[in-house]
């Protein structure tokens, strides 16, 4: 979207669709010395939908089919097919029920069915991460 800032390091899958004013960071301290060479920025998964005003720290996670809401800051993972909102990011439900306008895309990207969410959602938990749990 307009007035959006993706960072270097920034990974992003098939049919994402990212709002206006989203800011993805790469660094949490640019000014440093060191800031290219600790740079890592976010993960993001195929079909994912992240609204306007986002906010997204370097690192983080959001796995596939995932839901971002207006103004959300992301501070920690976000499951597969989860909706997160709210500052810091908190899931409060599942896209397949909160959204259902934007399955039609995802399922473009990604396998929908229960079985497959429910995969994608252990594979994504057994990979470890520096964050704090959800």
């Amino acid at each position: 979207g307009a007035q959006t800032g993706i960072a270097e390091y920034t990974e992003i899958g098939n049919g994402v669709v990212i709002g206006h004013q989203v800011g993805i960071a790469g660094v949490l301290h640019p000014l440093t010395r060191l800031a290219k060479e600790t740079g890592r920025g976010p993960s993001i998964g195929d079909g994912v939908t992240v609204r306007a005003g986002v906010s997204i720290l370097p690192g983080i996670r959001i796995g596939a089919g995932a839901y971002v809401e207006r103004g959300a800051v992301v501070v920690r993972d976000v499951r597969p097919f989860a909706v997160v909102a709210g500052n810091p990011a908190k899931q409060v439900g599942d896209v397949r029920e909160l959204h259902p306008e934007v399955m039609e895309r995802i399922m473009k990207f990604v396998d929908t069915s229960d079985d497959a969410v429910e995969e994608l959602r252990r594979q994504f938990d057994e990979v470890p991460t520096h964050f704090p749990p959800r």
